[in-house]
């Protein structure tokens, strides 16, 4: 587990997942924050002219941010900002 605090003050501290619901709720912002970037930024790979094996690639980043992004919902909780993240396969099974 990750501990908050310096190595010399481990017997005070708590874990991150024990820890404040406000320290989660920054990390679980943070850490959407950098998928959505993420995302965006291969969105717009797509739509260029790559190869094939480029594309492949891309497919695979989208689906490794969409299983982080599952984790963090399941671990951390989807408060800050429920059906934000969707994956392309959210989007498409919803009709839009």
């Amino acid at each position: 587990m990750i501990e908050t605090g310096s190595a010399g003050q481990r017997d005070d501290t708590q874990s991150i997942a024990e820890g404040d619901p406000m320290t989660l709720s920054r990390l679980r912002h943070d850490i959407r924050n950098y998928l959505n970037t993420i995302k965006l930024s291969t969105a717009l790979l797509h739509r260029q002219r790559l190869e094939k094996s480029a594309y492949d690639s891309l497919r695979e980043i989208d689906k490794a941010a969409d299983g982080i992004n599952e984790l963090v919902s399941r671990f951390m909780g989807d408060a800050d900002a429920p059906g934000l993240f969707q994956s392309n396969s959210d989007v498409s099974s919803s009709g839009k």
